[in-house]
């Protein structure tokens, strides 16, 4: 199959869902029939039944979501498509065609105000109209009000209706989907069932809980009626006589206020019974999957049949294997040919209920199946029903056959004559009302021509408009999971098939085996096939292509926890599976990824990291077979050599579809396989269903890109298997590396039974860690998102004195009872971090915390209290808390109160307590953990106000604080000059104040406290300006020849930078809009933003070399680089590459690319010492070295030209101080040296009194030196006097590696002194 087979040749379905070769991938529900639910549900024998023609469950939509059917499927139509269409009770494999009367839909009901009308089968492409034979049978529908619609169908078995309820349309800026998990008990003391929700907002939801509201439909299907539904908050109450002694559904979808999420279902029998028929196997949940391309695994070409296949399951089951996915394994267009273009793959089905001659027989088949299920090990069956193969039976049957007539140049199948109108399945294939045509332009196929799956003639698609081919592919799924028996299926291109079908599938393979699996192809990822369609998902877009950037070491690991997390802000249920894969056949192998694009020293070990990071994140492992047994060196690939023209998914050294390496291979790297497949099914901390969270961790004092650090949690399961809770570490280095924990983390190793501990001075637990450990551990510490931090001057906790001086408020003592240790009570950090469910509140004190009156929390002296201010809320209470002496200048409304005795807790201003929270000690870094749910502390970031205080703990005090008398006592701290004085130790204030200031008290008049900002709003402090036509770097280079590049692409016009209290912005405004021609997520496609940042206030390492790939040299050290590309990578690194944070906010409008950073990952503080950076604009290349597209001496389809083939740049545009030609200094390099890049400024800058950062030359042309106007960029720069924002120091970085700088400190300190 050539390429010009495609009706638009420059891009085919490889280029897309293979990943656009060098460029990346594009970046483009149901039924209840299980074995359980139906002996109650097919006693429904009325008209809408479930054995009815009805049309199913009640939909949930958006208003202006289209249900809506297109006949392209590729192309620039990526979406998943949908209908309503009448089921088919009684399905035949060979039915008869259905007529326009025989099916009427209208709208019986909708909302006022609504216009919306019901279309059928719609032309999407006016270059392409579509065919219709008019018989109108499916319906599409899109509605225009919020509201429920009623919609019926007059059918040959009576009338039957179908609620849609629409939400308001989602505005632009929306964030993800809440999420619903239905949970139904019976309720026999009331009569009546309880279904909870369990509803969650998404992680990035602009929503509050009190937006949150779920919708409960009854099915109208059934006796119960939505009407009987008692909904309170989130939970729906169903009266047992409601439903009439039958069995009755209930549908449910939640909303925020913005967008909606997916349906859930529960069924209730008439006997209390529950069923969740939305829910995936146990098998899978507890199972590892195995993909075999079928015709590749007996190791030669031609030699695997089923009997082979049926002899070697043994090596599945020593593997460990739960489930095996073949390739499709019925007859197929490629199976039939020698070199079809992408290998005898069978994803262009002939016949769908027969097995290929040249596998054998159903026979043959059925014992392979057989083989399988005696070894516990389910079959999954490959289904392909958004297209056929060109010879298939039912398509030759609706055409005359060809012209005789050559194929023009390059195709494979001739014209054809004409079209059978009156064929019996010529209206099961889309069609269009127009001709395909040759390059030539004369008609190869005529009108009404079928369209092909990504506009390939050899697959014809399916029409699923026709009621009579939705009976046909009814009677293939009723066939292979009833009469055959296999366990799943894996449905290739299920976005090219309307949901609806999908949900009567279900409906046919649940009736048959109540565990059957549903498994979908969608890219990109898509929650709305969770909805009664599909029981696990692939995550081609997220995490497949994550591992690849972090197997090439091009992306930092903790993105691949990131592409886990981002499940839940993309609305996946809580109840789906999602498949970690890190290769199958439609994608290149991650060992030649790695081998040839990467920078690994050993790449089988990042290969191995990578498959096992897959395996202990949440979600299903997943074997593409050989790579296993890196089949990426040992084996042979499917190509043919010198004659053979193919260089698709079969190409020259290619091996995604090679054969079996049975006799050569990696032992080590096989026996890994084996043992953490092991190790796997006897930890239930590593399945599904247990929670995942960042976990603290740091090594060798600073952060990690090629380490992954996660908490595993199964504590809220039953029966668990092996430790409740773990942390685990991936290490994807070539060496050895060493991590340290907290000190609570066990250092033995689950998975092989080693002590991994390695001698230290630290607090921390210090292991070195392979590959991958897996550490048993009383307590997780999930790091949740920076939301606030801060330093905080030690030696201050002396409550209103000042230090160091004798003027003043007299300073406050320690008690003088023993355990009182120097800076017990001194704050030296505050964060507040975000999680999915919790705000941390995290105090950072300047010495070990210590329990020497062995209190139930862990720490005995302290005592802790956060006063939370909301902005826009009412009333509250100025008084301070009983035992604190102080009162606020402004109204608080809510306090956070931590002690070692009596745990956390939240109060309302009138001292009500609200909820408990959990307390937690790090003492790897001294700190104290406080963790306050969420949903009753809901207060948004941007309205908090916060005053964190440090009291004295006395149990037997007022208020449980210690007080502060005029002189010190064993439990009393000394300093008071009268009954007014607070009884704080420590604060953390606003930039507007100091603690003296805020502490201040006098005879009767207590003090009065403020409250410090969370967030404070961005702020510009520096714009520069840079001509525009220099984006080529100043004109070396030239543009690629393929249509997706575009003139300016990397061309800067302008550049500015904001700073907030806690983050930093980069505003990149290009010159001209931004194209994202493959649809990344973040906006566009070309561009690698990196930001090159000298920090005079930086403490780790410094260099003068560019990231890897670009060639670029700096004339100055810098410390930091920010990098960013739309396939995924965000993070902030350091000078040696280690990735310091992830918590990176991008956001295109237009021409302007804005990305925001935490300013303790910069060590920002252009305030102070001002900063240097260099915004570099690089071409991106998923598959260059580091993400970036090389320069080559002349342009291509997909390379830039005009380098030299020597150290080229790979900077498109920069900026350059006053006087500095752009054009000199990108030209200004040899094959001995680099480019040496200067910097502009921030500020006031100082130069790089940091480690490392030196600046001997100070203003010098090296770019450290003020830029305004003339031969470089224009700029203006605010130094800091008087921009209102506070300058902190922060001590912490990122949250991804939280208190990193302090441990940093703390670590050293301790190891310094025990090396003494």
């Amino acid at each position: 199959m050539s390429n010009n087979d495609n009706l638009t040749p420059e891009m085919d379905r490889r280029s897309v869902l293979g990943g656009i070769a060098g460029l990346g991938a594009l970046s483009l529900s149901s039924g209840y029939g299980s074995a359980e639910t139906q002996p109650a549900l097919q006693q429904q024998t009325s008209a809408s039944g479930a054995n009815s023609h009805h049309p199913g469950h009640p939909r949930f939509v958006a208003v202006g979501e289209q249900l809506s059917n297109p006949i392209h499927v590729g192309n620039g139509f990526y979406d998943a498509r949908d209908n309503l269409a009448p089921r088919v009770p009684d399905f035949q494999a060979d039915p008869e065609n259905y007529s326009a009367d025989d099916f009427t839909w209208s709208i019986a009901e909708q909302p006022d105000g609504s216009n919306a009308e019901l279309k059928f089968e719609q032309t999407h492409d006016s270059e392409k109209p579509r065919w219709s034979n008019g018989k109108e049978n499916a319906a599409e529908f899109t509605a225009d009000t919020a509201g429920t619609y009623v919609l019926e169908l007059e059918a040959p078995d009576g009338t039957h209706q179908q609620t849609i309820h629409a939400f308001p349309a989602a505005p632009g800026d929306a964030g993800g989907p809440p999420r619903i998990s239905l949970d139904a008990s019976f309720d026999g003391g009331a009569g009546e069932f309880v279904i909870e929700s369990n509803a969650n907002l998404a992680p990035n939801s602009n929503a509050s809980r009190d937006d949150l509201v779920v919708e409960f439909l009854a099915d109208d299907r059934d006796a119960l009626a939505t009407e009987d539904i008692t909904v309170e908050g989130t939970t729906a109450r169903v009266p047992q006589s409601a439903i009439d002694g039958e069995a009755a559904r209930v549908h449910a979808a939640p909303f925020d206020g913005e967008v909606h999420g997916i349906t859930d279902s529960v069924v209730l029998d008439a006997d209390g019974e529950t069923h969740h028929p939305n829910r995936p196997p146990e098998w899978m949940k507890d199972g590892v999957m195995y993909e075999i391309f079928t015709r590749s695994f007996a190791g030669e070409r031609g030699a695997t049949d089923m009997q082979y296949l049926a002899d070697n399951v043994d090596y599945l089951e020593e593997l460990g294997i739960d489930a095996v996915w073949l390739t499709p394994v019925v007859p197929s267009e490629s199976s039939r040919k020698e070199m079809a273009g992408g290998g005898p793959h069978g994803y262009d089905a002939n016949d769908y209920m027969a097995i290929a001659p040249d596998l054998g027989t159903m026979e043959d088949y059925q014992a392979f199946v057989d083989a399988c299920h005696e070894r516990d090990i389910h079959v999954v069956f490959d289904l392909v029903i958004n297209h056929g193969g060109r010879n298939h039976e039912f398509f030759t049957s609706t055409h005359t056959g060809t012209t005789g007539e050559a194929a023009p140049e390059g195709w494979e199948y001739p014209p054809l004559k004409s079209w059978k109108k009156d064929s019996k399945r010529f209206d099961w294939f889309d069609r269009m009302d127009a001709p395909i045509t040759g390059p030539s332009g004369d008609v190869v196929d005529p009108q009404p021509a079928n369209t092909g799956f990504w506009g390939l003639r050899v697959m014809p698609n399916w029409n699923f408009d026709n009621i009579a081919l939705r009976e046909h592919m009814l009677a293939v799924a009723d066939f292979w999971s009833g009469q055959i028996g296999v366990d799943g299926f894996r449905c290739d291109i299920a976005w090219g098939v309307p949901h609806s079908m999908w949900k009567e599938v279900r409906e046919v393979v649940r009736e048959n085996n109540s565990e059957f699996m549903m498994l979908n192809e969608t890219i990109p990822n898509d929650p709305q096939f969770s909805e009664n369609e599909f029981d696990m998902h692939f995550d081609t877009a997220d995490f497949m292509n994550t591992a690849r950037g972090v197997g090439r070491d091009n992306a930092p690991a903790v993105e691949l926890m990131n592409a886990v997390q981002k499940r839940k802000t993309e609305g996946f249920p809580e109840h789906s599976l999602v498949l970690n894969t890190t290769e199958n056949h439609d994608e290149e192998r991650l060992l030649n990824q790695i081998m040839e694009g990467g920078t690994r020293d050993n790449p089988k070990k990042a290969q191995r990291a990578c498959w096992a990071a897959g395996v202990a994140l949440p979600g299903v492992p997943f074997v593409y077979y050989g790579q296993e047994r890196a089949i990426s060196q040992y084996g042979e690939g499917r190509h043919m050599g010198e004659d053979d023209p193919r260089d698709g998914d079969v190409f020259p050294g290619g091996k995604k579809r090679a054969f079996m390496n049975w006799d050569e291979y990696d032992e080590d790297h096989l026996q890994f396989y084996k043992d953490l497949i092991s190790a796997y099914h006897d930890l239930d901390v590593l399945k599904p269903d247990a929670d995942m969270s960042a976990e603290w961790f740091t090594t060798a004092f600073k952060a990690e890109p090629n380490l992954l650090v996660f908490g595993r949690d199964a504590s809220h399961l039953d029966d668990v298997s092996g430790p409740e809770k773990a942390v685990v570490v991936v290490n994807f280095e070539e060496e050895p590396a060493q991590v340290n924990l907290r000190p609570d983390v066990s250092t033995t190793d689950v998975i092989s039974g080693e002590d991994l501990s390695i001698p230290s001075g630290a607090a921390a637990s210090v292991t070195e860690v392979d590959t991958i450990a897996v550490y048993e551990t009383p307590t997780l510490l999930p790091v949740g998102e920076t939301v606030f931090e801060t330093g905080d001057q030690t030696g201050d906790d002396i409550g209103p004195g000042q230090p160091d001086t004798e003027d003043g408020t007299t300073p406050y003592t320690y008690p003088t009872g023993d355990g009182y240790a120097d800076g017990t009570f001194d704050i030296d950090t505050f964060r507040v971090h975000e999680t999915d469910d919790h705000y941390q509140f995290i105090y950072g004190v300047d010495t070990e915390v210590t329990n020497p009156d062995d209190l139930e929390h862990g720490f005995s002296n302290q005592h802790l209290q956060v006063y939370v201010r909301d902005s826009s809320g009412d009333g509250g209470s100025t008084a301070a808390r009983t035992g604190v002496n102080a009162e606020f200048s402004e109204p608080y409304h809510y306090r956070v109160v931590t002690d070692g005795e009596n745990g956390a807790r939240l109060e309302d201003a009138d001292g009500n307590e609200v909820a408990t929270g959990n307390v937690k000690i790090n003492n790897a870094v001294y700190e104290i953990i406080t963790e306050i749910p969420k949903r009753q502390l809901d207060v948004s970031p941007e309205t908090m106000q916060l005053a964190p205080l440090m009291l004295g703990y006395d149990g037997s005090a007022d208020g449980n604080v210690m007080p502060v008398e005029s002189e010190a006592a064993a439990n009393a701290f000394g300093g008071a000059e009268n009954d007014s004085a607070p009884n704080i130790i420590d604060m953390v204030t606003s930039d507007n104040t100091t603690q003296p200031k805020a502490l201040s008290y006098s005879e009767g008049e207590l003090a009065q406290l403020s409250y410090v900002l969370v967030t404070t709003e961005f702020k510009e402090v520096a714009s520069f300006s840079d001509p525009v036509g220099d984006g080529m770097a100043s004109g070396q280079y030239t543009l690629p020849t393929a249509d997706a590049y575009y003139e300016n692409a990397w061309d800067i016009e302008s550049f500015s930078v904001e700073a907030s209290r806690s983050r930093v912005r980069f505003n990149y405004t290009m010159a001209e809009e931004i194209q994202n021609p493959w649809s990344f997520g973040p906006g566009f496609s070309h561009q690698m933003f990196q930001i090159y940042v000298a920090a005079p206030n930086a403490g780790g390492p410094s260099g003068t070399e560019g990231r890897g790939g670009t060639n670029l040299g700096f004339a100055q050290p810098y410390h930091y680089r920010v990098v960013v590309h739309g396939e995924g990578t965000m993070a902030v690194e350091n000078a040696a590459g280690e990735a310091i944070s992830t918590d990176v906010n991008t956001q295109t409008d237009g021409k302007t690319v804005s990305i925001d950073v935490p300013r303790g990952a910069l060590s920002w503080s252009h305030e102070e010492t001002g900063m240097a950076i260099q915004p570099v604009t690089v071409p991106y290349d998923g598959y260059g070295t580091k993400g970036v597209r090389g320069i080559a001496e002349s342009n291509g389809q997909h390379a830039i030209g005009g380098g030299t083939g020597t150290n080229d740049p790979a900077a498109m545009d920069i900026l350059t101080p006053e006087g500095t030609d752009q054009a000199s200094v990108l030209s200004n390099y040899s094959a001995d040296s680099t480019v040496s890049l200067p910097f502009v400024t921030v500020g006031n800058y100082s130069g790089g009194s940091g480690s490392g950062g030196n600046n001997d030359d100070g203003n010098s042309d090296d770019g450290s030196g003020s830029s305004s106007d003339s031969g470089g960029n224009s700029s203006s720069s605010d130094d800091g006097s008087s921009d209102g924002l506070p300058g902190f120091g922060v001590a912490a970085g990122a949250a991804g590696v939280a208190g990193a700088a302090e441990a940093a400190r703390r670590m050293s300190d301790t190891e310094d002194d025990d090396e003494e």
